[in-house]
């Protein structure tokens, strides 16, 4: 199965042609943003939105728009694009954007269709959600259903039991006149990743031997500060595995705010791929739990043995759901080597004996590697990647879904693509880019 879905939701209409592929504003939801401290653009909660939106609407140059948030009173000023902290005076700049979700049509990059509003409404509450869990939900658009993964960025029409996943994409675009030139672009997909950090938390500063982060976050068309680019595209299309994408250190390769390519582990676009790839390996997790207890429950005589194996599988969904948390604190924090807090009993399932930076080593070394350094060879015709960086694995596997639904996935199975690409175990995707 495409993961969990919270529950089914039913929706008359359907989505609106869009064969250009423009940014049609009447179609786009209207969303508001204030750049933080790092200089990250962070959504406003849906409660803080719809206030400001029906502030906006009667009077969109008021200058002392009083907004309540559950820890301050906000003086939102329309005219200068800001907001100031009531009680600090702390100002932060604000701007209000569209933003537009879209789906492929044929299965094809060249021409995208909006979905509907009522669609859409749905689907950014969807990638709003702070339990991931959430992310991914089932949605009744017309006479067909579709299984819609705001982390994946796919949809499923789960009337066909052989349907490949079709991409979907969120768009934004600026409606006031603020720079989209810094950070990432006007997108920035974990901007609402982050829970709030609890008073009990555990404070947490990098240790001895962790990776040497960058002071702040490396915007994404920008340099690290040892001139590395955020970004590096990948390279075309190709079935000779040497002229793939292979790995590289310190990048994950995967699709984000630029495209697809590699990302550097300093820019906020590598955190959210993190987050996606623990999601993902988490649904399977989930799945093969599911299959576990089936079989069980059919064979008595081994249920000891199915439950151990549960039981290792639970521990490692809770690794992967305290991963989750220290990736979403992360990357609220204002860059990659700031000091975070962490809730006690996450901090206790992620360092054992050896305590060491969230992003350095966090969770076992061969698992990370895993999660972070992901598939390579894009478009390379059975060049898919051991996760190791060393052993290669030709062929296809039973992962490998046209348009790469797993592709640059691999914990213990190939990355796919629709050229075929992938590995063995652990191997990477390749095809499909």
């Amino acid at each position: 199965g495409v993961g969990p879905y919270i529950n089914m939701i039913h929706v008359q209409g359907a989505t609106s042609t869009n064969p250009d592929s423009k940014f049609n504003t009447s179609n786009a939801l209207p969303v508001w943003q204030y750049k933080s401290d790092g200089g990250v653009w962070m959504d406003y909660g849906a409660a803080e939105r719809d206030k400001i939106n029906a502030a906006y609407s009667t009077n969109p140059t008021d200058k002392a728009f009083h907004l309540e948030t559950d820890r301050h009173t906000l003086i939102i000023d329309f005219e200068q694009n800001v907001q100031v902290n009531h009680s600090t005076q702390k100002r932060n700049t604000i701007r209000r954007q569209h933003v537009l979700w879209q789906h492929q049509r044929d299965g094809t990059d060249i021409t995208w269709e909006d979905y509907a509003i009522g669609i859409q409404v749905l689907i950014e509450a969807a990638h709003q959600e702070q339990d991931f869990s959430k992310k991914i939900f089932e949605a009744k658009i017309g006479s067909k259903t579709f299984a819609i993964d705001t982390l994946g960025m796919t949809q499923v029409d789960l009337g066909h039991k052989d349907a490949s996943p079709s991409k979907i994409r969120r768009q934004t675009q600026d409606t006031v006149s603020v720079a989209t030139s810094e950070g990432y672009g006007g997108l920035d997909p974990l901007a609402t990743a982050g829970a709030q950090i609890p008073d009990t938390a555990t404070s947490l500063a990098p240790q001895d031997g962790a990776i040497d982060y960058t002071a702040s976050w490396t915007p994404v068309d920008g340099t690290t500060k040892d001139g590395k680019p955020g970004f590096v595209a990948a390279g075309p299309k190709t079935t000779r595995p040497d002229l793939g994408n292979p790995p590289r250190d310190d990048y994950i390769f995967d699709n984000g705010s630029l495209g697809v390519g590699y990302y550097h582990q300093t820019t906020n676009d590598a955190q959210y791929i993190l987050l996606k790839r623990v999601s993902q390996k988490r649904a399977r997790l989930e799945d093969d739990r599911g299959t576990i207890m089936c079989v069980s429950i059919l064979c008595l005589c081994g249920l000891p043995l199915c439950l151990g194996a549960t039981k290792g599988i639970s521990q490692e969904i809770a690794a992967l759901d305290a991963l989750a948390t220290a990736i979403r604190v992360r990357v609220k924090s204002a860059g990659p080597s700031a000091p975070i807090a962490l809730p006690s009993n996450v901090t206790s399932r992620l360092y054992k004996e050896n305590r060491v930076d969230v992003i350095g080593q966090a969770y076992d070394a061969k698992r990370w590697n895993a999660l972070f350094m992901g598939a390579a060879a894009c478009g390379a015709v059975g060049a898919g990647h051991q996760m190791s960086g060393v052993n290669r694995g030709g062929g296809t596997t039973s992962y490998g879904n046209t348009g790469g639904y797993y592709y640059g996935y691999g914990m213990h199975h190939g990355g796919g693509g629709g050229d075929g690409g992938g590995g063995g175990d652990g191997g990477g995707g390749g095809g499909g880019c």
